[in-house]
């Protein structure tokens, strides 16, 4: 099988390190190499994929081997994201918005051209409605009056603006044509030597000019026979005088001509004009009367010398030139084959030349085809340019503005610096050397004399070093700084010897534990934002340096006994502010700040002192008050570190020059040169340097989100791409290296907001300069607010942030967030209540609602009021309500909160419907019922061991439990001792009792696990007794036996407190308890069962036994009962709850946790009632309970949730406290009850 040959086409490889902006240029090679495979027709991933990373270049293979996340070798996208992702920086929309809205329309571009640059200046900004701002920029934007006034008057959309902008822009090149036409053949004047290709002779010169043109000249201007002035050169007549009268001839040097129509011999040599530099300038198309046309440059340079003008690469609509810059050029130059090249999509039409362009020594015009605006980009820098089209392959030119604009060229005057210093240090001679004391100014420390003194251990200098101690000593004392101590001192630190890079050492005395005593003086320390607004127009500057500055202020003699300090010759301290004192940098300060009290243009930032002024004259005048008044008060500068008239400094970490306010280039270099950070240490280090320039980056703190993740405590270190991307990202930011403007409080200024979801950023501007970048993280709380809170609480940091440049002036704060529009008011019911409010009619029917409260209500600014709250239209009323009941507060409290902003009609009755209809505000009310169902009372059983009742009480820590078993109608209890709530053990004790009893009628117990089983069915019908569960989840019913257990409960912990045994304190409680009588049948237990008293210790009468019958006992058993509910139903107020089949009910849930809702959302529908025992039903669902376990809720409430979610909480078969009488899972075998030791207490 033949393989199948394939040849590669040529195509250009992408240039990452070519200036200008990457990710752009990345956009269009990624676009035409897709248009290539589609060319090609290749759609197979995988050769796609191999053709991009091939045809992109070594240097982009070498970048995407290091990104990650690049997929399988078949997976051409995700390696199109992940490049993308490289080479397309974060895109901050504040910004590009802000762009936009300050784009205006040039003078010489059409409206088609500005609305093209609209579209593309809105591509990164998140509008909704495109189309709509870029309708509106071209209103506030557009050049044309007559366009905008039309606009604003018709409202048009769109197309229909840019067809009118369109036909008045036609109308007016035609008007302009006619206009020309009819002047050129007014005046007669037009020159068209501009497509000449060489020099007229004087006798051409001398020639008609329609002999000279031919028949072009007539065919295209028709214009009469002339001829040509010998004196200018220009057609003769002239309408006025001769532009040449009394002007001086470049040539001969005499009056009366111009130099290209002299008839005398040139006085330069030939070929002078060679050597000239290129110099262009544009000169306007007029007349030859109205100018001199001797005032003429050149464009090459035709020496022989190898030296090369200075070139650059330039990008001008996508494409890469070579362009020559010039300084003395005025306009932009491009050959017709760039041009060429350019307009390839047919996007640059040539459009009139405004000017005639003449090479340097001759009178030929260049031969200009037309001219564009073109977009030029140079490395960060973009702006909007004319080029003029050159006919022929002549190369590229690029004009001193444009160069200066682009950051390209700077030009600057050359001042004499070194003879300036020269001369102040003539005019100074004492500034300079040595080290000063100022005049009349003693620092006296402020000493806490309840701190302690302490004498610190001498530390032993090296041998090798003691000399150059000894040495550094004396120097010290002969420049009267330190002196030797006598005596007793109460303070004595150590010192360190540190090495310099010049040899010598440096002496740091240890004043860590001195500084304790030492209180700090809270000067206010100046600040860079201070120091901003304060060089606003300056132009010139001058930077001084006091030489040891701290050691020119003298220390009192009351304050040198703390800086004692201890060396290897003895005691010395320090007669002048020592570094090293905790509060030496306020006084330094502030010192220096009162010496300079009064100087106009100065000020100081510790030792460090800038000198500035608006000019030359401003400056030096400044600068010679300085340096008198620090040489009155015997102040001395470090004149290596000074820096005198100077258009652009070096100042606390800042360049500032008269354009404004830049980064130290110093500390950019350490930031683009720095390695990878490879610890949590070095990132808090990178972070601490890249946080002093934050100012200049934008959106600083979500750039570095990656990176102040991996400082976060218990945070797992990992450099991955998330980090690198970090920092590349501030390493580019810094690249730009962006200049700020100085602050001016007379300027308007304008804050720009934005939130993103990791952090807040915002700008401040004044007439579209920024001032400052800045930005914060969001903490964890912040970072879950919504867009609106997130938008509002960026307006508020930036707010407070600027309150230095904002507070008490008048400012803008612009934000994309769009989300507050106004209320509509122009409802027709809201219409006809404003027209009733104004003209106080209230006959209409539709505004019958508001006739009560007519006397509150207004209207304000079209808004309709009652009192202070806004009245809503019916369209915002539910809307209003929900808003209110966020929160899901409950009646009272929103028809409170909403009463306090709105009011409409009915609307108490709304938000009670409202609440009502809320599924969760239902289910989370805690009152079932206001009132409690009524009592239903048990009746007494027919005769003795008829109706029993049996339950558990425990467990107790010995992990036993009381099988309970009562008599209804004796109250008889039987209590059996058990170690297991199994069935087979519940039936064991109940065979035993019943055995002693007999075998009641009916035995009654809750919805235990024992009675629920199998086992015990199996049993109650083998002995014949009806099995009676009790409703689920309510104790009252089997109350009887309920009772007893809390009784029971109460005499086990009586024992516990005695020490008693609690078994045998629970047979002597069970013997007093049958013996007493029961208050509802006043008839002791044993006797109601048996008919006979329980004999106990306590003596007694005996008495005849008395026949009895049952009757007065079932009467008075009666009466208390009705006694008892009586007053029970009184007390909780009970009521009949009218609760019916087909209602809808929620039902009690047991509480989880904190956040578990007092009842179940899910509703469910009443089956069927029996007395308070109420089935309901959900689905399949079935559950049974009292009836104080439901409320009864609206029909019309619905639940969408499923009924899969449900959980096993209402299994009708438990209840809580049967949850806690489960059978333990016993590991052993035996079921042998064992006795707890008394050791136990029970």
């Amino acid at each position: 099988m033949a393989a199948t040959s394939f040849s590669l086409p040529t195509f250009p490889p992408f240039d990452v390190h070519a200036d200008g902006n990457t990710g752009h240029r990345w956009k269009k090679w990624l676009g035409r190499f897709e248009r290539l495979l589609v060319a090609r027709n290749i759609t197979d991933k995988k050769q796609q994929r191999a053709m991009l990373l091939h045809f992109a270049g070594p240097a982009v293979d070498e970048i995407f081997d290091t990104l990650s996340d690049t997929g399988e070798a078949k997976d051409y996208d995700k390696a199109i994201e992940a490049l993308n992702a490289y080479f397309i920086p974060h895109v901050n929309t504040a910004v590009e918005e802000y762009n936009f809205r300050q784009a205006k329309q040039n003078q010489t571009e059409t409206l088609d051209a500005f609305h093209t640059r609209l579209r593309q200046l809105s591509q990164n900004c998140s509008f909704t409605d495109v189309d709509k701002e870029i309708k509106n920029q071209i209103i506030v934007g557009c050049s044309s009056q007559k366009l905008r006034r039309k606009a604003l008057h018709e409202d048009p959309t769109l197309k229909n603006l840019l067809d009118a902008g369109r036909a008045e822009e036609t109308s007016q090149m035609q008007a302009q044509f006619v206009e020309k036409q009819e002047s050129s053949q007014n005046i007669n004047a037009i020159k068209t030597g501009a497509l000449e290709k060489h020099n007229p002779s004087p006798r051409d010169m001398r020639k008609p000019q329609n002999q000279r043109h031919g028949s072009n000249y007539q065919r295209n201007f028709n214009k009469p026979h002339t001829s040509t002035c010998r004196n200018c050169g220009g057609i003769y007549p002239h309408a006025r005088d001769c532009p040449a009268k009394g002007k001086e001839c470049h040539s001969c040097k005499k009056t009366g001509h111009f130099a290209k129509v002299c008839r005398s011999t040139p006085k330069h040599k030939p070929h002078e004009h060679r050597n000239r530099v290129n110099n262009l300038s544009e000169q306007p198309s007029t007349s030859p009367h109205d100018v001199d046309p001797d005032y003429i440059f050149t464009l090459k340079n035709n020496s022989n010398s190898k030296t090369q003008p200075p070139k650059c690469q330039v990008l001008v609509k996508e494409h890469l030139i070579d362009v020559i810059i010039d300084s003395g050029a005025s306009v932009n130059i491009i050959d017709e084959s760039t041009y060429k090249q350019l307009n390839q999509s047919n996007t640059l039409p040539l459009k009139q030349p405004e000017s005639n362009i003449f090479p340097y020594g001759t009178s030929v015009q260049i031969p200009i085809l037309g001219m564009v605006m073109a977009t030029i980009q140079f490395q960060s820098t973009t702006l909007d340019a004319n080029f003029y089209v050159a006919k022929g392959t002549g190369g590229n030119l690029l004009g001193c503005q444009t160069a200066e604009q682009l950051g390209i060229l700077k030009i600057t005057i050359n001042t004499a610096v070194s003879s300036y210093n020269a001369r102040i240090e003539d005019e100074f001679p004492n500034l300079f050397g040595g080290i000063g004391k100022i005049k009349n100014t003693q620092v006296q420390l402020h000493i806490d004399t309840d701190v302690t003194p302490k004498q610190q251990k001498h530390r032993r200098i090296p041998f090798h070093i003691r000399k150059d101690v000894e040495k550094e000593l004396q120097r010290l004392e002969d420049l009267d700084i330190i002196e030797q101590v006598d005596g007793p001192t109460p303070w004595v630190s150590p010192i360190v010897v540190v090495p310099k890079k010049t040899g010598e050492i440096r002496l740091c005395v240890d004043m860590r534990e001195a500084n304790k005593a030492v209180q700090r003086e809270k000067h206010p320390m100046p600040t860079v934002d201070e120091l901003i607004t304060d060089l606003n127009g300056a132009t010139m500057f001058s930077t001084l340096d006091l030489a040891s500055g701290y050691q020119q202020l003298e220390s009192h003699p009351e304050s040198r006994h703390i800086t004692t300090f201890t060396t290897h010759v003895g005691l010395r301290r320090y007669k002048r502010l020592m570094f090293g004192i905790n509060a030496a940098s306020e006084i330094f300060q502030n010192a220096i700040a009162n010496l300079l009290v009064g100087l106009p243009g100065c000020k100081n930032i510790s030792d460090d002192i800038i000198v500035y002024g608006r000019d030359d004259k401003e400056h030096d005048e400044n600068l010679r008050g300085l340096l008198n008044r620090l040489q009155d008060n015997n102040a001395k500068l470090n004149g290596e570190k000074c820096s005198f008239r100077q258009h652009q400094v070096v100042f606390f970490g800042h360049t500032f020059s008269a354009s404004g306010v830049q980064a130290d280039p110093k500390k950019i270099d350490i930031i683009r040169n720095m390695q990878p950070p490879r610890n949590v240490s070095e990132v808090k280090s990178l972070l601490g340097m890249t946080q002093y320039v934050s100012r200049f980056i934008p959106n600083y703190a979500s750039i570095t989100t990656p990176l102040r993740t991996l400082t976060q405590q218990n945070a797992k270190w990992q450099w991955q791409a998330e980090q690198k991307n970090a920092l590349k990202k501030l390493q580019h930011e810094l690249t730009n290296d962006p200049v700020m403007a100085y602050f001016d409080p007379s300027k308007p200024t304008t804050v720009i907001v934005d939130a993103s979801p990791s952090g807040l950023g915002t700008l401040l501007t004044q007439e579209g300069r920024v001032i400052s970048y800045a930005s914060r993280a969001l903490s964890s709380v912040e970072s879950r607010y919504s867009q609106t809170e997130g938008e509002m609480l960026a307006v508020i940091w930036a707010i407070e942030f600027y309150h230095l440049y904002l507070y008490g002036a008048k400012f803008i704060s612009e934000t994309d967030f769009s989300e507050n529009r106004p209320l509509e008011t122009k409802t027709p019911v809201l219409c006809k209540l404003s027209e009733a409010i104004t003209h106080n009619r209230w006959l209409d029917p539709e505004v019958k609602p508001f006739v009560n409260v007519k006397d509150e209500l207004s209207v304000c600014n079209g808004l309709i009021v009652r009192n202070h709250r806004l009245v809503l239209p019916h369209s915002l009323q539910s809307q209003a309500i929900d808003l209110a009941h966020v929160g899901h507060q409950g009646i009272v409290k929103t028809k409170m909160l909403l009463r306090e902003k709105v009011w409409f009609p009915s609307i108490d009755k709304m938000v009670e419907q409202k609440v009502k209809t809320c599924l969760p505000c239902q289910a989370a009310t805690t009152a079932t019922h206001r009132h409690p169902e009524p009592l239903i009372m048990t009746p007494l059983p027919d005769a003795p061991w008829q109706e029993v009742a049996v339950d558990f009480v425990g467990p107790f820590p010995s992990g036993e439990l009381l099988l309970v078993v009562i008599d209804e109608f004796s109250r008889f209890p039987e209590v059996e001792i058990v170690t297991t709530t199994s069935a087979k053990a519940v039936i064991r004790k109940l065979d035993n009792t019943f055995s002693h009893q007999g075998v009641p009628v009916v035995l009654k117990s809750d919805n235990g696990p024992p009675f629920n089983s199998s086992e015990f069915e199996q049993f109650a019908s083998y002995l014949g007794f009806e099995h009676r569960k009790v409703t689920p989840y309510w104790p009252k019913a089997n109350g009887e036996v309920e009772r007893f257990m809390r009784t029971i409960e109460n005499a086990t912990r009586r024992a516990h407190i005695e020490k008693k045994n609690w078994k045998q304190a629970l047979y002597q409680y069970l013997r007093q308890y049958r013996a007493t009588p029961r208050s509802t049948t006043n008839v002791s237990p044993p006797e109601a069962l048996n008919n006979r008293k329980l004999k106990i210790p306590l003596p007694s009468i005996p008495k005849a036994e008395q026949q009895e019958t049952q009757d007065p006992m079932r009467k008075r058993d009666q009466e208390k009962k009705e006694k008892m509910k009586k007053y029970s139903d009184h007390r909780q107020h009970s009521r009949t709850t009218d609760l019916k089949i087909e209602d809808t009910v929620l039902i009690r849930q047991p509480k989880k946790n904190k956040l578990t809702p007092p009842f179940n959302p899910k509703p469910f529908t009443v089956e069927a009632r029996k007395g308070t025992m109420v089935t309901v039903k959900r689905g399949s669902k079935k559950i049974t309970r009292n009836i104080s376990f439901f409320k009864k809720i609206d029909n019309r409430v619905t639940d969408s949730s499923d009924d899969e979610d449900d959980d096993d909480d209402f299994n009708c078969n438990r209840t809580n406290e049967d949850q806690l009488n489960q059978e333990p899972v016993h590991l052993r075998s035996s079921q042998q009850e064992r006795r707890q030791p008394n050791r136990l207490g029970f």
